[in-house]
This record gives structure tokens, C-alpha cells and sequence, in this order.
């Protein structure tokens, strides 16, 4: 392992406690949503209301029963692994900002990568936005991002 504090791997994955609290709650909700569909009979706005509570509860269950979905690890080499259905590998070298913003009150990686433009041969930056595993350690990320700013790996966030 690399002496240098800015090559330091950094896992997040989900906090197994904060997990199961959200998971249960979400659970609860689809219990609730299908007693009142099945008491509505032919309410079709119920069961609506039932598909979004099993889409907000997957979302939800995930972290408890495959965490790994929803793992990430900062590296020397960048940041890899899965947030739910999307592979994640994005290399350090073609990241000039990064940070962690909020959207919809939820912690986002939000990374500033060059890529070459397609068809003219330039390059063009854009942000690439990645979802924070439940209860990551937001400090330890912080911590990461700001050694690796000072030491001239990214340029500070704007």
C-alpha cells in the first residue's frame, strides 16, 4: 500500500443500521399502500401509488440485501465499482474537479471529467453526477478529495 495519504484506497458502502432502518420503513409503506389498493378494489390511482411504493422501497432494500450494488471504491488508480444498475470507473486522470454536492438532499459525487468531443478532435469537460451509498462516510470523502486537491491531483471546486 502506497505511503502517500492521497493514494490511500477510500471504500464507501452503505451503513448497515441506516440501511435497515430505510429499508423497513420503505417495506412498511408498500405494506400500507397495498392494504389500501386491495380495500379500494377497483382504484387504479391505489395501485399507481403501490408501484411507486415498491419502486422507492427497491431503491432502498438494495443496500441491505446486495450491498456490493452499491459499493464504491476511491483509489490511487480512480473511482470504481456500482451505484444499483450502473458500473462506475472513472480514472483520476481525466477528473479536474471534484466534489460532493446535494440533489434532492441526497450526497452526489459530482466529478468534472475531459473526454475527447466526438467528432472534431477536441476535448470538452463534463460533470458526471454519482450517487453516495447510504450513510457513506461523507468526512473520510472530504478528507480524500481535499488532500488530493492540495497535493495538485484535482483543482478545487469552484
Amino acid at each position: 500500500m502506497p505511503a502517500d495519504p492521497a493514494l490511500r484506497a477510500l471504500t464507501l458502502r452503505p451503513d448497515p443500521a441506516r440501511a435497515r432502518w430505510w429499508a423497513g420503513l420503505s417495506l412498511l409503506l408498500v405494506t400500507l399502500t397495498l392494504v389500501v389498493a386491495i380495500a379500494s378494489e377497483d382504484g387504479v390511482l391505489e395501485w399507481i401509488g403501490l408501484a411507486v411504493a415498491v419502486a422507492v422501497a427497491v431503491y432502498f432494500v438494495i443496500p441491505v440485501v446486495a450491498p456490493e450494488m452499491t459499493t464504491l471504491v476511491l483509489d490511487a488508480d480512480g473511482v470504481h465499482g456500482r451505484m444499483y444498475h450502473v458500473p462506475v470507473d472513472v480514472p483520476w486522470d481525466v477528473v479536474r474537479v471534484a466534489r460532493i454536492v446535494r440533489v434532492a438532499g441526497e450526497p452526489v459525487l459530482e466529478l468534472h471529467v475531459r473526454e475527447p468531443r466526438p467528432g472534431d478532435g477536441g476535448r470538452r469537460t463534463r460533470a458526471v453526477g454519482i450517487l453516495l451509498p447510504l450513510g457513506a462516510d461523507l468526512v473520510a470523502l472530504q478528507e480524500l478529495l481535499a488532500t488530493r486537491t492540495a497535493l495538485g491531483a484535482l483543482r478545487a471546486a469552484p
